[in-house]
């Protein structure tokens, strides 16, 4: 676990370089504040366990700006020699808490530049929800996933469908762009019915299946999965897929059981280094949040099983 004295740790997503060192970025802001308005930080490892903290990379804007309000989570890719993330941002002037896409570019992991002064993608109302029907009272767009696929970049987001049991209509945003600027909004991924919100989704293609992971919290599964897997509880979960544009299934509830007696394990990111899978991610207590130890998994055709928490980790 790693910790700092007077700071709490958010949601991160990692990315391995060609020499094989880990960049861990991550949301930090004061402890003990509710609501905080997130900066995102970077911190470098050679083996998932030792982390040195190098600081904020990334910063809310100046007043006015479409993320003044605070930072959220994003992720990483290289594209001809640079370094592209996109990340979540908020802006003082939404008329309803939202979310929209930024995106900034590096040369070295450690220095981060804004590339826009607006935001890369905005909600769709075509295809998206637009006024909020969900537990919670605000919309949803927002952790972006980045990927290659195709010859065409990818990103896949938390969203809503516009339509459907308002239980069931968390979804995974799918836009696609040719330059990293400019970004078409499809549909959204046909995922099995499962929750209010699938938070940080990512797609990761290991041998011929597509697997989808997700966060949410229990609250806010669909009741009658719930009912039959009274064991269940909120995390991390996957759905798997022949295709990006075929369904994604579930095996069970698609919960990968990880516990950490006296904290909540929450949003990791699957990271493949020298050939092993790994799931990184945050710690969460009433003090606040501290990035996890990694758990190592095993991909296993529609399952994903940790190795090292709960004995065998059978899914539910």
């Amino acid at each position: 676990m790693f910790a700092r004295q007077g700071m709490s740790f958010g949601d991160v997503w990692p990315y391995c370089d060609d020499a094989g060192t880990i960049h861990l970025y991550c949301l930090t802001a004061p402890s003990g504040i509710p609501d905080p308005c997130w900066e995102i930080s970077h911190l470098t490892s050679d083996d998932l366990y030792h982390w040195e903290f190098h600081g904020a990379v990334l910063t809310p804007g100046p007043s006015g700006s479409f993320d003044d309000a605070g930072l959220a989570t994003g992720s990483v890719l290289k594209h001809e020699g640079r370094y592209y993330m996109v990340y979540t941002a908020h802006g003082k002037r939404e008329p309803v808490r939202c979310g929209t896409i930024g995106l900034a570019v590096s040369d070295d992991l450690f220095h981060w530049e804004k590339l826009s002064a607006a935001p890369i993608a905005e909600l769709d109302p075509d295809h998206y929800e637009s006024e909020i029907t969900g537990s919670r009272p605000f919309l949803h767009w927002r952790d972006p996933f980045l990927f290659r696929h195709d010859g065409c970049f990818h990103l896949a987001l938390c969203a809503r469908r516009n339509d459907g049991p308002v239980k069931t209509r968390g979804a995974v945003a799918h836009l696609v762009s040719r330059d990293l600027h400019t970004w078409e909004t499809l549909p959204p991924l046909r995922t099995a019915p499962f929750c209010e919100e699938m938070e940080c989704p990512q797609l990761h293609r290991i041998g011929s299946r597509w697997y989808l992971l997700f966060s949410t919290h229990r609250e806010l599964i669909d009741p009658e999965i719930v009912e039959t897997c009274p064991a269940l509880t909120g995390g991390v979960f996957v759905q798997t897929g022949t295709a990006l544009d075929a369904p994604f299934v579930r095996d069970g509830s698609g919960w990968i059981p990880v516990s950490v007696p006296g904290s909540y394990f929450y949003a990791p990111q699957l990271l493949c280094r020298q050939g092993r899978f790994w799931l990184l991610g945050t710690l969460w207590t009433p003090e606040g949040g501290s990035i996890a130890d990694p758990v190592e998994v095993q991909i296993e055709d529609t399952r994903i099983i940790p190795l090292n928490h709960n004995g065998k980790g059978v899914s539910a």
